[in-house]
């Protein structure tokens, strides 16, 4: 899926020196040198995942480094990273995504479903992030029609609402309505409306 560039195509280096400090070698970001392919990089690996645990791990630090610094909080905060508490959960919500095919009422309902299960059993990672990881698993079944992420960006200026995770399904049915009538994907449409309220005055950056 080939969209236009973040307003900032730079891969953050905060998250990935975090990572890196702490022990944690992620050997797929070697030659990606924007968010652009990082982005795309990460959509392959999910259109070609085996299901194995080691997948399930590199996948999730590259995400956790294309959704921005913030990300380092799973890495820094309590005991720090532990994959083996990690996993089960994780595959659980990619389980979600992969058992949709659609964007009906009910499909949101099951991956939102996931996304509360896993906030509640994995500390150190909000809905913000929560959002991204299903919008690039929920590829392997939807491309360009996957679950777009629900950030601060989004939360603030696009929905006006400063952050509340319940507003998740309702903000997801609002962007697919308005992309349809546009006759756009799902994803370009997140993309220009990311882009140009993310240029705009600063709002308020909530801990989500």
């Amino acid at each position: 899926m080939h969209l236009p560039s973040l307003n900032n195509d730079k891969i953050p280096q905060s998250i990935v020196s975090t990572m890196r400090h702490r022990g944690i070698d992620v050997p797929e970001l070697d030659g990606i040198s924007s968010m652009s392919v990082l982005e795309e990089h990460i959509f392959d690996l999910v259109k070609n995942y085996n299901k194995t645990s080691t997948e399930r791990q590199s996948v999730f630090h590259l995400v956790q480094i294309w959704g921005g610094n913030m990300g380092r909080m799973i890495y820094v905060r309590g005991d720090g990273f532990d994959w083996n508490k990690i996993d089960k959960h994780y595959e659980a919500l990619i389980e979600s995504c992969f058992s949709v095919n659609g964007h009906a009422d009910n499909d949101f309902k099951i991956v939102f479903k996931a996304a509360v299960e896993f906030k509640k059993n994995v500390k150190y990672i909000g809905y913000s992030f929560i959002t991204k990881h299903l919008r690039f698993w929920g590829y392997k079944n939807l491309e360009e029609w996957t679950f777009p992420p629900y950030d601060t960006v989004m939360a603030c200026k696009y929905m006006k609402q400063c952050y509340d995770y319940r507003d998740i399904i309702f903000y997801w049915k609002r962007i697919y309505g308005e992309a349809i009538e546009k006759n756009i994907s799902v994803s370009e449409y997140e993309r220009y409306l990311f882009n140009r309220l993310q240029g705009e005055k600063q709002i308020v950056v909530s801990n989500s």
